[in-house]
């Protein structure tokens, strides 16, 4: 179910008893293939969120509820529907005793129906007596508790909510009472009292705000009841010129006044703002205009008399498609700045905003992904104790981007290398496609800050040699113009001696590789990577490989993984090495040897060839992911029948033929045993074919799909090798 991204960095200073802690901002975004909507959002006592929120199901929507820790972690998430209409939460208190009663409506009647759970997400009752009340008596249902435990739910009992009414619910979820709340407005066409908010004050009652009156003379109220739920006192903001057609949030202040957030009559084109004393009267009222539409979605108070406002922005009325922004204005209202918050590629809207106990502030809303993903998702996002929120973005996992650079490309492979061996949350759309995938971030980033999830390529939740197939796969695919790492050059070369070539058979020829020499050390090398060119057709690169060999840099002294990858025209091949063993080494001189094919055997007595063979692209990596450029050269290589190599079991090649596959049966050719083999899929499917290794003639099952796949197979000697296995 989620999908989740948070940008977390604390440091915890330890005094006495107490802990304090300091996080930067982070955000998160949760939700399924439909779409995820946020309508409340509360700190807990143990300084965690919870969040009220529904999720669309197909044609009905079901209650979502979604706890997170401090930092933005999730606890858990629960689905909670009372049967196969729409059920909606809107709101979320927390009780004495740390339980959490969710407030909204249900049926197709939209009756109220309330849920408490437990500090665990546990149900432990819901309302039953929801069935039994009028219908319609549930719009926009939202609730508070009392001093006694008692839970006050206000909502509408027509079809417009447009007629004010509530319920007094006990604490063991029985129905004691309901009100039918008179308007502060004779109802009439289109006419009445609507409430959009509601907020427990400091004298143990609460206060409602929203819209009464109708058409273009609607305007914001303030309604005032005491800790018995009984009415206080009301005002309605009608005077000359205050022109807030409806508040859509209202926040008691420490001097016992309030503060409201609306917009504007009499086409609700501008935010705005009005501040009153503890009885209501107004005290000044402002409007934000600017150049698109405006709304104003919540407020707070904040530091030396400032407040915040969220804000929705659009281009017209219709559209499903929004932006946001978090006002700071002063005492009197006046606008100090307006900052864009963005955190989607097509639509960001806030619909709640809270004070946290650590003096900054959290909101909760929900982001439309349109032109990635195409759908929505619930969207929290919390400030530092400053009210800074950097870091604003969504951290899709593009499998193969390990660097998160925006291109597949051999770096990719160094920081697999780093990040070996480790496991976190596993993704729930485990296919290697080339499209944004979401998935909860890992604990743990390398020095550049990305997050070890870009690592796990498969999605499985540990990274491992398996990862290379989403690499390999996607290599050189890009998903937004790539950044350009910047790499200091050393001075050091990756070089060949062409007097040291040898031919095999004189079929395979045997390059000896070196890096760097004893003037130019290579110093803390943890990966390595370069590219082979030739434009001779009679080079079969798509065959050869890159075997490991010397004495300062060898498998036995750390585990190594490879990956090649060829370009379409076969005109070059690319090699990448990286040490999994979180070990750096230092040295020079032989670093392995290339094995290179030549498409016939020079059979003819005095048969000479003659081409150009460059290195290219060569760089080494420390294991902070330091790049360092290496030297390197073309060289013209003259190859004849009387040159002679000694065979070595390290230049053995597993093939697979026929490839690509026409029908369901292919043979490996291998001199070592094999003893477990796996066919992947590039949408995250494995298939085991282990049993079938003994003959080394493996048939697949009928009706998989024609494209690419990956043969994964490792040998009695512990070596592995991965194969791409094409079927039509």
């Amino acid at each position: 179910m989620v999908r989740f991204y948070s940008t977390i960095l604390m440091l915890i200073i330890i005094t006495g008893t107490q802990t304090l802690s300091q996080t930067l901002p982070w955000n998160a975004f949760f939700g399924n293939e439909g779409a995820e909507f946020a309508y409340d959002i509360k700190q807990t006592t143990d300084h965690g969120y919870i969040i009220a929120a529904y999720a669309n199901n197909g044609g009905s929507s079901d209650f979502y509820v979604v706890k997170l820790n401090t930092w933005g972690g999730l606890e858990w998430e629960k689905i909670i529907s009372k049967d196969d209409n729409s059920d909606r939460a809107f709101s979320v208190v927390e009780s004495q005793e740390g339980d959490f009663i969710i407030i909204g409506n249900a049926t197709n009647f939209n009756k109220p129906w309330l849920v408490k759970i437990n500090p665990l997400g546990d149900t432990l009752w819901t309302s039953q007596w929801t069935d039994s009340v009028a219908n319609n008596t549930g719009l926009l249902a939202r609730g508070t508790l009392l001093p006694d435990g008692r839970i006050v739910v206000v909502s509408h009992e027509d079809a417009y909510a447009l007629d004010p009414y509530m319920f007094i619910v006990s604490e063991d979820g029985e129905l004691l009472e309901e009100r039918d709340l008179t308007s502060l407005v004779p109802l009439g066409w289109y006419s009445g009292t609507v409430i959009n908010d509601i907020e427990s004050t400091n004298d143990g009652g609460f206060i409602l705000t929203g819209a009464t009156g109708g058409g273009t003379g609607s305007r914001a109220y303030l309604w005032k009841f005491d800790a018995n739920a009984d009415s206080s006192w009301s005002k309605i903001y009608d005077a000359n010129g205050v022109w807030m057609r409806s508040a859509q949030s209202v926040k008691q202040l420490s001097d016992g006044g309030y503060v409201l957030t609306g917009f504007t009559a009499p086409n609700a084109t501008t935010t705005a703002a009005i501040r009153a004393d503890e009885q209501g009267n107004l005290l000044w009222y402002q409007s934000y205009a600017d150049s698109i539409y405006t709304n104003g979605t919540d407020i707070i108070e904040w530091k030396s008399g400032e407040f915040l406002i969220t804000e929705k922005r659009f281009s017209g009325f219709g559209t499903s498609f929004f932006k946001s922004a978090l006002l700071r204005i002063d005492s009197l209202g006046n606008l100090l700045s307006r900052d864009p918050i963005m955190a989607s590629d097509s639509s960001t809207t806030i619909t709640q905003m809270r004070q946290t106990s650590d003096g900054g502030f959290v909101m909760a809303g929900e982001i439309n992904e349109y032109l990635s993903v195409g759908e929505q998702d619930l969207f929290v996002l919390k400030s530092d104790s400053l009210g800074n929120i950097d870091n604003v973005f969504i951290d899709y996992v593009w499998p193969g981007d390990v660097n998160y650079d925006g291109e597949v490309s051999m770096a990719d492979l160094m920081i697999l290398g780093v990040t070996a061996g480790t496991t976190g949350p596993a993704r729930t759309d485990k296919s290697l496609g080339w499209y944004p995938h979401y998935v909860t971030d890992w604990s743990d980033t390398v020095v550049s800050g990305v997050n070890y999830k870009h690592a796990d390529g498969d999605g499985n939740g540990v990274i491992d040699m398996l990862d290379t197939l989403a690499i390999s796969l996607n290599y050189g695919n890009t998903h937004v113009i790539p950044s350009k790492s910047s790499m200091a050059y050393i001075g050091a070369e990756l070089w060949i001696d062409p007097a040291e070539i040898t031919l095999d058979d004189n079929h395979f020829m045997h390059i000896p590789l070196y890096l760097g020499d004893a003037s130019n050390s290579i110093e803390d090398l943890y990966g390595f990577r370069f590219d082979v060119q030739t434009a001779e057709p009679f080079i079969l690169l798509d065959q050869s490989k890159y075997t490991l060999e010397g004495e300062w840099l060898t498998a036995e002294q750390g585990i190594f993984t490879d990956l090649v990858y060829i370009t379409e025209n076969d005109d070059w091949m690319s090699y990448g090495f990286t040490k999994m063993d979180h070990e750096q080494v230092t040295g020079y001189g032989l670093v392995g040897k290339l094995w290179i094919k030549l498409d016939e055997e020079l059979i003819i007595p005095g048969e000479e060839i003659s081409f150009d063979l460059t290195l290219a692209n060569a760089a080494y990596n420390n294991y902070f992911l330091d790049q360092f450029g290496l030297n390197t050269s073309t060289y013209n290589i003259i190859l004849n029948n009387t040159m002679t190599g000694i065979a070595d079991d390290s230049a053995d090649f597993i093939h697979i033929y026929p490839n690509p596959l026409e029908g369901n049966v292919f043979r490996i050719d291998a001199k070592d045993v094999i003893t477990d083999l796996k066919l992947h899929s590039i949408d995250g499917k494995v298939l085991d074919l282990s049993d079938q290794v003994k003959q080394n003639i493996i048939q697949i099952p009928d009706g998989l799909k024609p494209g690419i796949y990956f043969i994964q197979i490792e040998t009695r000697e512990t070596k592995t090798a991965t194969k791409k296995l094409i079927i039509r």
